[in-house]
C-alpha cells in the first residue's frame, strides 16, 4: 500500500512538471511565432517603443516631414470624383449669432447617389500652436468631430452635376453653447450616400469670439494680416552658395552679400512708413542687420525660426544640417 501511494505521488509531480513545462514551450511558441511571422507586432500597442525605435531621419533628404506626409497621404477611392466647397460661412461665432454656412456638393467624373451632408465640430478642441491648424486644414491630423451641427439630404447628382446646400444653426442649439472656450475649432463637411459606397469630408474652422463667455477676456493684440520682414533665405541660399557663404555665417554678413535681399526689405519698409494701417512683424537680426528705423508691428523668432514647425519634426539633426543651432534660437540670444 505504501509503495502504489509512493507511485501515485511520483506519477503527480511527474503529471505537475509536464504541465509547467508545456506551458513554458507553448509561451516560448506563441512569443517567436509572433516576432518571426508578424515582425510589426512589436510596435502594437507600444507607442512609445515604436517612437523609440523610429530611425533618424536621413539628412540626405531634403523634404521635410511634413511634406512627406502630405506626398504619401492615401486618397480613399471611395472619395474619387467628389468635390465639396464652403461657398459661404459665419465669420465669427457669438452667443446670438448662431452659425449659417453654405456648401456645394458637385459630382466630378461620376454620378452621385442620394445621401447625406453631415456638419460637425469639435466643442472642446483647442490648437496649441500654428502646425497644429496647419495640420488640421490639410487634412493631415484626425481630430474626431463628435458633435453634429446638422445633417440634410442631398439628391441624386448626374456627372458635372453641383447641388448647393445650407445649414442654419440657431444660436441656443447645445452644439454651440457646448463650446467654454473661444478661438477655433475643428470643423468637418461630411459627405455620405445612403449604401455609404462613397463618402468624402473637407476640414475646416469654427471660429468662436470670447462675447458672451464668461471666460477671461484676455488683451487684444490688435493684429490681423501681418506683413514679414525678413530676409528670404530659402530662396537666396543659392546666391549665397555662389558667393561662398555658408548658411551658418552670421545675417549681416548675408544680407551685405545679396543686393536683392537688401533692396526687398528696404523697400517693405518703406511701404509700412507710407502706409501707417499697414502692420507688419519683423525679424529683430534683419532689423539690426539692414539697419532699418522702422517699428514693426510685432516680433518673430529670430531669424524667423519657425519654433512650431520645430516642435512639430522633433529633429534637431534636421535644423543643424542647415545651419541653425540651439544658440541661435535661445530665449538668452533672443534678448534685445
Amino acid at each position: 500500500q505504501k509503495a502504489l501511494s509512493y507511485v501515485f505521488s511520483l506519477l503527480r509531480i511527474t503529471l505537475h512538471t509536464c504541465l509547467i513545462s508545456a506551458r513554458f514551450i507553448f509561451i516560448l511558441f506563441v512569443v517567436f511565432a509572433t516576432i518571426f511571422a508578424f515582425p510589426t507586432a512589436k510596435y502594437a500597442g507600444l507607442a512609445n517603443y515604436a517612437y523609440a525605435n523610429t530611425k533618424k531621419a536621413d539628412l540626405s533628404d531634403k523634404t521635410s516631414t511634413r511634406q512627406n506626409k502630405k506626398q504619401s497621404t492615401y486618397e480613399n477611392p471611395h472619395s474619387k470624383g467628389i468635390e465639396i466647397d464652403i461657398t459661404q460661412a459665419t465669420p465669427v461665432v457669438t452667443d446670438k449669432s448662431g452659425y449659417h454656412l453654405t456648401a456645394t456638393l458637385k459630382a466630378v467624373k461620376t454620378a452621385l447617389p442620394e445621401g447625406t451632408l453631415q456638419l460637425s465640430i469639435n466643442s472642446n478642441y483647442t490648437f496649441v500652436s500654428r502646425t497644429d491648424v496647419q495640420n488640421w486644414s490639410q487634412e493631415e491630423s484626425l481630430i474626431p468631430t463628435p458633435q453634429i451641427l446638422d445633417s440634410v439630404k442631398t439628391p441624386s447628382l448626374a456627372s458635372g452635376h453641383t447641388c448647393t446646400l445650407s445649414f442654419n444653426i440657431p444660436a441656443d442649439k447645445q452644439e454651440l453653447r457646448s463650446i467654454l472656450n473661444w478661438g477655433p475649432k475643428p470643423l468637418k463637411i461630411t459627405y455620405f450616400s445612403q449604401d455609404y459606397s462613397k463618402y468624402k469630408s473637407i476640414h475646416s474652422f469654427l471660429t468662436r469670439a470670447n462675447i458672451g463667455m464668461h471666460s477671461a477676456n484676455l488683451p487684444a493684440m490688435k493684429l490681423t494680416a501681418l506683413m514679414p520682414i525678413l530676409i528670404r533665405t530659402q530662396n537666396d541660399l543659392r546666391n549665397f552658395k555662389a558667393n561662398n557663404i555658408q548658411p551658418s555665417d552670421h545675417l549681416e554678413t548675408l544680407l551685405r552679400a545679396d543686393k536683392d535681399s537688401i533692396h526687398n526689405i528696404i523697400g517693405k519698409a518703406d511701404l509700412a512708413n507710407k502706409h501707417s494701417k499697414l502692420q507688419t512683424i519683423a525679424d529683430l537680426s534683419t532689423i539690426q542687420a539692414s539697419h532699418l528705423t522702422l517699428k514693426p508691428s510685432a516680433y518673430m523668432q529670430q531669424s524667423g525660426f519657425d519654433i512650431s514647425a520645430y516642435a512639430d519634426d522633433n529633429n534637431d539633426d534636421l535644423y543643424k544640417s542647415a545651419g541653425i543651432t540651439k544658440e541661435k534660437w535661445s530665449a538668452k540670444n533672443s534678448q534685445s
